[in-house]
């Protein structure tokens, strides 16, 4: 709970993408890359309250409803397991260099690096491979609208926060648009680490519907949240899968399952 805590301050603080923790290793803004994929975590597959995947639930749909609901799949990066091949201006920094060339990160940064977490945790790499495309699907019927194979991305939200969204509007680190804004007062976990701040932080800097979801969104990806708008006909558990096609045409595909019904 407390490294968590520790990136829920990083992240609201600074909205992610404010996250400033400075390097001596690197002018980027992107500290470094992993070939790891994401791992698959939900309310269900995690020990009762451990994760506060609840509070996302609030601020992602807007509503205290969801808060117990198992309908948020958080695609975890880095916390879990090993690193797999990293890529820093320190390791393997010719492929680091052509990412940076890739993503016009070659400046040195007036915001410091982009770190996903706080600066006592390792998990400060994003993915090595950007995207093109994304798709929802359930194994079963969803709803009357939504049988089994069909898409759903009208029907569930995407958040995240990556670093190329800062590069590409000269280093900016908050936006009005497209992006998450909660009120950390109306939560007492959030609003015990501001005090006296400002009532309003920006939680991800880019929050879409699963249709509106673009190639720009889905570039320097670090953690992703995919969270479902509505409850499925039946409340039982439904196999979701995630797929998400890379810039190179290779296709990664995450499964798991969702309840939609509340964890105790």
């Amino acid at each position: 709970m407390k490294i968590y805590k520790l990136f829920l301050l990083c992240l609201s603080l600074t909205a992610i993408s404010g996250c400033v923790d400075l390097f001596d290793n690197t002018d980027t803004l992107v500290y470094g890359y992993t070939d790891k994929q994401w791992s698959l975590r939900t309310k269900a597959t995690e020990i009762a309250g451990s994760l506060d995947m609840y509070y996302y639930s609030v601020a992602i749909t807007g509503s205290e409803e969801w808060r117990d609901v198992d309908h948020l799949i958080f695609m975890d990066l880095m916390s879990r397991g090993s690193m797999g091949t990293v890529f820093t201006a320190a390791s393997n920094s010719e492929a680091f260099s052509r990412l940076c060339e890739k993503h016009g990160d070659t400046a040195k940064s007036p915001v410091g690096c982009f770190s996903q977490f706080s600066k006592s945790d390792r998990s400060i790499y994003h993915f090595y491979q950007d995207f093109t495309a994304i798709e929802v699907t359930c194994e079963e019927d969803f709803d009357s609208n939504h049988p089994a194979g069909s898409s759903l991305l009208d029907i569930i939200h995407y958040a995240t926060d990556s670093p190329y969204r800062v590069l590409k509007n000269n280093y900016q680190i908050e936006f009005k648009d497209n992006s998450l804004i909660v009120r950390v007062t109306d939560d007492k976990f959030l609003s015990e680490f501001f005090g006296d701040e400002p009532v309003y932080r920006q939680l991800f800097n880019t929050f879409k519907k699963g249709t509106d979801v673009k190639p720009e969104d889905m570039t320097i990806l670090g953690n992703i949240f995919i969270s479902f708008d509505k409850y499925p006909d039946v409340i039982e558990p439904k196999h979701i899968r995630i797929q998400m096609t890379a810039d190179t045409g290779e296709v990664y595909s995450f499964d798991t399952v969702l309840t939609f019904a509340k964890v105790k």
